[in-house]
């Protein structure tokens, strides 16, 4: 996906309105990423799994 300037404006304005909210399931050290690939291919994440560096 290759997004316009445009379509990025459009997120970035929901966003401030609080109309779109990103969900985050579960966060992980960059130490434990095959944990945070494990959570994230086993199909049941609720949100993101996010890796933190």
């Amino acid at each position: 996906m290759n997004p316009t300037a445009q379509e990025i404006g459009f997120l970035v304005n929901l966003t401030k309105e609080g109309k779109l909210k990103t969900v985050i399931d579960s966060r992980y050290p960059f130490s434990q990423a095959e944990a945070a690939w494990a959570k994230s291919i086993e199909g049941h994440a609720t949100g993101k799994v996010v890796v933190e560096m």
